[in-house]
């Protein structure tokens, strides 16, 4: 597994693929990096990571309130 860390969130990753961020938003490529695999954004705000938005097969949103990681999972029709 590759790494990374984005907003001080460590971001892990297959080697067979490739991964592009900004600072608000990252995408993982495949190898050939024609096709997405995921879409991550990042709300930040006074310098703090608010939310996370996650989009692969499925969309996982995910809120930080008091340091507690809350996880809500939506299936993504194709």
């Amino acid at each position: 597994m590759k790494e990374t860390y984005i907003h001080g969130i460590q971001i892990k990753y297959h080697e067979s693929t490739h991964l592009v961020h900004d600072k608000n938003r990252a995408v993982i490529l495949s190898k050939n990096l024609d096709e997405i695999h995921c879409v991550i954004d990042f709300n930040v705000e006074d310098g703090n990571v608010k939310n996370i938005n996650i989009k692969p097969r499925f969309n996982i949103d995910i809120t930080i309130e008091d340091g507690v990681y809350i996880f809500d999972v939506n299936y993504v029709e194709d």
